[in-house]
């Protein structure tokens, strides 16, 4: 009677437990009904989401459509499936964690038959292996996506490069059509200056054997206009020079900045390519996740309701067991009957509750892991709205930039045009003055043909008057030749005394120099007053005769200037020479000028006014023909430095800035033959830290959370400073905090955090390549 009271209790407890559990469900159907409604309010705001994002769709198309438009050979279908087929190498080794889930009951009861316990422990594994496969599969999806957003950030990248080439097209185009316009507009005055240098020469070759001495100053005059024009041809010959150089120049930089133009075409194709096969693959993925759960949540359910039905059976087995022990009983046999059947219909009832709620949350879980892929479309979707947004800002600030530059070279081109004119003026008052002289010229040249009758006479009487005077002067000079001779014997004779007398010198200043130091010696010991006056005697004795040899060495000098005297001589014959060669043609007084005047016209007037005066005892009309020449050349120089052309200088004075040169990224010599710059950093990485136990880098987020991929790849640089054997990856800080050392002990700076790399599970993938691109250009670069 007692068991039977205890077994009533027992039953009263059940069933208020599963009065309990039916409350229970009801608050959860009251939950599954706010979640309904909310899940109406979601899809409200998803309607409005999705309008949005087919219209971001359709300008992400068009931009796309622009992309696709720029690119000239796309990948093969052999190249794209050796793109997908590296990417699901890359994913395959993604590490596993198998994870058994947290619903299930792992210290349950032993089962009583052996078919419930292997129908459980298949149950058991199969979930385990759904778990170990959904971790791998997020794991993969968490890659795939750091992939593709690193693909869609150089994207964004490679557009600014197009966009900035393209402005550099533009800027050295209209480079090239102001250079080309001077080019013309030097040609133009070069052919004007030849065709003035034509007219002038006619004009001064003209009726050349009747001019004489009265002709004088419109022979310079015409002779310096003559040489003005030659040297204004000569650097106009030279800014031409300069600008076909610099033409060619910009040709090459031209051709230079089409072919990077075009490799990034290419570019642009293969990341698109690999973003698409990576997107099909996103997709791909993504059914497959879902699929899983599905499956997974449907196998939970199928679990707990064969764990329902395995209790249940205990509790039957054992029922009928003590029946049989209490088979005697009928009466209480009735009530466990009664009792049987209302627990069995409890047991039905929470069964279907139980089923219901399994149902209602995977049907949450659904619409959860629906809400998360939707927010992050979202996510993606404001990114792009954001890029494009940017893009149209970038666009704007260079219009902007373009605008300012155009009125900018407006104004110039203005200010030139104001110079020319003012030149144009200058020209014309040149061109008044000239025409002025050359009607002057032709006044004058009747009365230089009346005056040249009456000049011939003296001209003949002139001649021999000058030849006798040249015997004599011939003779003269031979015989001061003669005495320059026996002058310039002293002066050897003199000039090898004064070396001999150099060489005493020296000798006897090493004598002073050991006496000098005899008489310290002597002061030190404190000799006798008469051997102090004898050495001192000595030394004045001696001191006087090198005065006495110093004074002869001074006479002996001035007799050096005997060699000036010469050369001022042979100078004034050979002026002699040149000046009767330059009475046969006005032509020839023009090559009578001497090389260095005409090499350079700026040299100061001194130095040629100097040679004049030491040339005149030579000849005197000589150095009345030359100095006016000189001078005026001299005069003349700063005039055409002034009237040079300011449209090359206004060119060339722009600096000319190179993008390419300035945004050089380290990454760009992994990325040779082709793929993204994560790809290939990544790549590296695998690269370097073969071999290392404990690493498996797949991404650069959940891969590098334990720091031993950065200590493995500072170890590869600087093996003294990391000790990987001694390493764990459970010690996190430590890790970090020696690859940080290390790193910073040759000049890296440290822009991770030790407290978010230690405590997030994945860290942000942009700040780690970063710091990973910071390693590899201060090794490998």
């Amino acid at each position: 009677m007692q068991e039977f009271q205890s077994h009533l209790e027992r039953l009263r407890q059940e069933n208020a437990e599963l009065e309990e559990k039916v409350i229970e469900m009801s608050v959860y159907k009251q939950e599954v009904q706010a979640l309904r409604d909310e899940i109406v309010k979601l899809q409200t705001s998803q309607e409005m989401s999705n309008s949005e994002l087919h219209r971001l769709l359709d300008e992400n198309e068009t931009l796309r459509d622009r992309l696709k438009s720029v690119v000239q050979s796309p990948l093969s279908d052999s190249e794209k499936q050796q793109i997908i087929r590296d990417s699901q190498r890359l994913h395959s080794s993604a590490p596993a964690s198998i994870a058994l889930p947290n619903n299930l009951d792992m210290e349950g009861t032993p089962c009583v038959t052996p078919d419930w316990d292997k129908q459980s422990s298949s149950s058991e594994i199969a979930v385990a292996c759904l778990q170990d496969k959904i971790t791998q599969m997020e794991e993969t999806h968490y890659s795939t996506n750091e992939e593709l957003q690193a693909t869609l950030q150089e994207l964004a990248d490679l557009q600014s490069q197009i966009n900035e080439l393209q402005t550099d097209n533009e800027r050295l185009a209209e480079e090239k059509d102001v250079i080309f316009q001077s080019l013309c507009r030097q040609t133009e005055k070069l052919e004007d200056s030849r065709t003035q240098i034509g007219t002038l020469q006619k004009l001064l070759l003209r009726e050349p054997n009747q001019q004489d001495g009265g002709s004088t100053e419109r022979e310079q005059k015409l002779v310096e206009l003559l040489k003005n024009a030659q040297e204004e041809r000569e650097s106009l010959m030279l800014k031409q020079e300069e600008l076909n150089s610099e033409l060619n120049e910009l040709k090459v930089a031209l051709d230079d900045t089409t072919n990077e133009k075009l490799r990034l075409h290419e570019r642009i194709g293969v990341l698109e390519s690999t973003i698409d096969a990576t997107n099909a693959e996103r997709t791909e993925i993504d059914a497959q996740l879902i699929q899983s759960k599905e499956d997974s949540s449907v196998k939970q359910i199928e679990i707990s309701r064969l764990t329902t039905l395995l209790e249940n059976a205990r509790a039957k087995i054992e029922e009928l067991e003590q029946d049989r022990a209490l088979g005697d009983k009928s009466d209480l046999g009735e009530l466990l009957d009664t009792a049987r059947k209302e627990k069995d219909a409890l047991e039905i009832q929470v069964a279907s509750l139980q089923e219901q709620v399994s149902i209602s949350q995977c049907e949450i879980q659904k619409l959860k892991d629906q809400l998360a892929r939707m927010s992050e479309e979202c996510k993606v979707v404001r990114n792009n709205a954001k890029c494009v947004i940017s893009d149209l800002e970038y666009k704007h600030e260079t219009i902007k930039q373009e605008k300012v530059k155009i009125a900018s070279d407006c104004q110039q081109l203005q200010e030139n045009v104001s110079e020319l004119q003012v030149q144009n003026k200058c020209l014309n008052d040149d061109k008044a003055q000239l025409e002025a002289l050359l009607s002057e010229t032709q006044r004058h040249l009747g009365e230089t043909e009346r005056l040249l009758a009456e000049k011939t006479d003296e001209l003949n009487q002139e001649i021999n008057l000058r030849r006798q005077e040249s015997e004599e002067w011939d003779r003269f000079q031979s015989d001061l030749l003669m005495t320059v001779r026996v002058a310039n014997d002293f002066k050897t004779e003199a000039h090898n005394a004064r070396e001999q007398l150099a060489l005493d010198n020296k000798a006897l200043r090493e004598r002073i120099r050991v006496m000098e130091q005899q008489i310290e010696k002597l002061n030190k010991l404190v000799a006798s007053t008469e051997s102090h006056q004898s050495i001192f005697n000595t030394v004045q004795q001696e001191m006087a005769v090198r005065r006495q040899q110093k004074s002869a060495i001074q006479r002996q000098d001035s007799r050096l200037s005997v060699k000036s005297l010469i050369e001022s001589i042979e100078n004034s014959a050979k002026q002699a020479k040149v000046t009767a060669e330059s009475r046969c043609s006005s032509s020839s007084s023009i090559n009578s000028i001497p090389a260095d005047t005409v090499v350079n016209p700026s040299m100061p007037t001194n130095n040629a006014v100097a040679k004049n005066t030491n040339n005149h005892n030579g000849n005197e009309s000589s150095s009345v023909l030359h100095s006016p020449l000189i001078s005026s050349i001299t005069a003349k120089s700063p005039l055409r430095e002034q009237q040079q052309p300011t449209t090359v200088s206004n060119i060339s004075s722009n600096p000319k800035n190179n993008p390419t040169g300035d945004r050089k990224d380290p990454l760009n010599a992994l990325v040779k033959n082709g793929g993204s710059k994560r790809n290939a950093l990544l790549k590296w990485c695998q690269n370097k830290t073969v071999g290392y136990r404990n690493i498996d880098i797949t991404n650069f987020s959940s891969s590098w959370n334990d720091g031993l991929a950065l200590c493995a790849i500072m170890h590869s640089y600087l093996p003294d400073r990391i000790p990987y054997d001694k390493l764990s990856p459970n010690d996190k800080r430590r890790n970090f905090s020696l690859a940080f050392v290390a790193a910073e002990s040759v000049g890296i700076p440290t822009s991770l955090s030790i407290d978010d790399m230690c405590q997030l599970e994945r860290p942000d993938w942009q700040q780690v390549m970063g710091y990973v691109t910071a390693i590899y250009k201060h090794f490998e670069t």
